[in-house]
């Protein structure tokens, strides 16, 4: 009776033993604290989420921090996670992201991976009014945001985002880290669209509804006031600031471009350069007899000249120009 009860004794022993160990093998825990990564406090609510770095789009287990910003994951097995985190205020970031790197978190049995420090940085935004020289609001412009930095490994700029300005004159750009930023602004004067009508009704002979008073437009101009982007001032943005952005557009003379294409259902577009990135300048075309299309409202500049054709439209040829006045280009050139 006593050996059986030692027996009995010694194999629930080994058997708790085993389970134990196996369990143990199976629960290693990544468990931290989120904080604002500017004033040190923790970060209650906030949306932790982890996955292995084999797979970045899968996330294997989410949850919502507590109130002294404590999260943990359990019954990992071993290997390299990614964390990531989100919060009102804060935009998503991985763990220790850096550009467009980040840390990844390795388990494994005897390796301590229980008091990390997520530290969430603030976002910051850009806001502007975009006004003419009278103070009035420019509405529909096309504003676009660029970065400057070395983050692939080389200094350069490149646009992250594009919105339009409002009925008030109004843009606003969000969740944004810190960082050098440029701020480009593509429109047309309101007037525009009158002078379009006015020349439509001439039977489309632009010298019949010239008008210099309407016949102005804007040329593509930088923050704080300037069209040559080497004149640009970059905006250095610190965590959690808004900074303010606002740009005054001054009308120019419009410049016509007149293409004689010689075929049917042709379309010309224009583009220009911004920090490298091609796009399309705002302008209107007009068909005239003989084969031959009109661009008017063109800031005087550095431009690629593309005649489309089909629908899509598909490039048929391109060349370089310099609009200096208006012009008359022959495609077969």
């Amino acid at each position: 009776m006593r050996l059986r009860l030692i027996a009995t004794i010694f194999l629930l022993s080994v058997l708790q033993g085993r389970l134990t160990a196996q369990t143990g093998k199976d629960t290693l825990v990544i468990r931290g604290n989120v904080v604002d990564a500017v004033t040190g406090q923790p970060v209650d609510r906030t949306d932790v989420s982890i996955g292995t770095i084999d797979n970045f789009e899968k996330v294997l287990q989410e949850l919502l921090t507590g109130r002294d910003g404590s999260f943990a994951f359990s019954g990992l097995p071993p290997g390299k996670y990614w964390l990531a985190a989100t919060h009102s205020g804060f935009r998503k970031q991985a763990y220790e992201q850096h550009g467009a790197f980040a840390s990844a978190i390795a388990v494994r049995p005897g390796l301590s991976s229980d008091h990390l420090i997520f530290r969430l940085h603030p976002d910051a935004a850009i806001t502007g009014k975009i006004t003419d020289l009278e103070n009035e609001a420019v509405a529909n412009a096309t504003v676009l945001l660029f970065r400057r930095d070395a983050g692939s490994g080389f200094l350069q700029t490149y646009q992250i985002a594009q919105t339009m300005s409002d009925d008030r004159g109004y843009y606003h750009f969000g969740h944004l880290e810190r960082g050098r930023y440029f701020v480009a602004v593509s429109a047309q004067p309101w007037f525009s669209s009158i002078a379009a009508s006015l020349r439509d009704s001439s039977g489309n002979d632009p010298s019949a509804a010239y008008n210099a008073d309407l016949d102005k437009t804007y040329a593509i101009t930088y923050y704080p006031g300037t069209t040559n982007p080497s004149s640009a001032s970059p905006i250095v943005l610190h965590e959690s600031q808004n900074y303010t952005a606002d740009i005054v557009l001054v009308p120019t003379p419009g410049l016509r471009l007149r293409v004689d294409h010689g075929t049917g259902s042709v379309g010309i577009s224009l583009k220009q350069s911004v920090f490298g990135m091609l796009i399309d300048v705002p302008s209107t075309e007009h068909e005239l007899p003989g084969d031959s299309i009109e661009s008017s409202g063109i800031p005087s500049g550095t431009y690629i000249l593309e005649l489309n054709s089909g629908s899509p439209p598909a490039p048929l040829r391109g060349m370089v120009i310099e609009l200096a006045a208006d012009t008359e280009i022959d495609s077969s050139d």
